[in-house]
């Protein structure tokens, strides 16, 4: 009876220390919580472009709303969202600012709309070849990705 008290009661202090573990390393989203998909860039038209588009679907498996607060690429000077519209007969293109991300829900990237405007080429985008990207978040923090460079008229990946 002795034995199994003890062993009782070591199982129950193993359960209660794994838990306490568990809700302490808990910080809100984990990077594992967000997904990135289907990500490509538009190669270069010519030598000399300046600027280039990049795409991709952020997913957010979690229960926790995050938002993507900056975008860095040492193939660019400087990368942020921006958003295609029209205005009449005139396409507009502005910065977006950062993207929410919902709980449960995903938001993509598409030729057309949102995308990733990237400023300042360091060297022409080549079909074939990748750059990376790192994707901060307000609550998940940095995850860095690679995305590969497809034609110059690619609609998706």
């Amino acid at each position: 009876m002795f034995t199994m008290r003890k062993l009782t009661l070591e199982i129950i202090a193993a359960i209660a220390l794994t838990m306490a573990a568990i809700i302490a390393s808990a910080p809100g989203v984990r990077a594992s919580d967000l997904t990135v998909k289907d990500a490509f860039a538009r190669a270069s038209i010519t030598p000399a472009a300046n600027s280039a588009a990049a795409y991709l679907t952020l997913v957010n498996q979690g229960n926790m709303p995050d938002r993507l607060i900056a975008i860095a690429t040492p193939a660019a000077r400087a990368a942020e969202p921006h958003r295609t519209s029209m205005a009449g007969d005139v396409m507009k293109m502005e910065a977006a600012g950062a993207i929410d991300l919902p709980p449960h829900a995903a938001v993509t990237m598409a030729p057309g709309g949102l995308h990733v405007m990237l400023m300042g080429l360091t060297a022409p985008l080549k079909e074939g070849s990748v750059i990376a990207m790192t994707l901060t978040f307000e609550k998940a923090g940095p995850l860095t990705i690679t995305v590969p460079v497809k034609s110059a008229a690619a609609l998706s990946p």
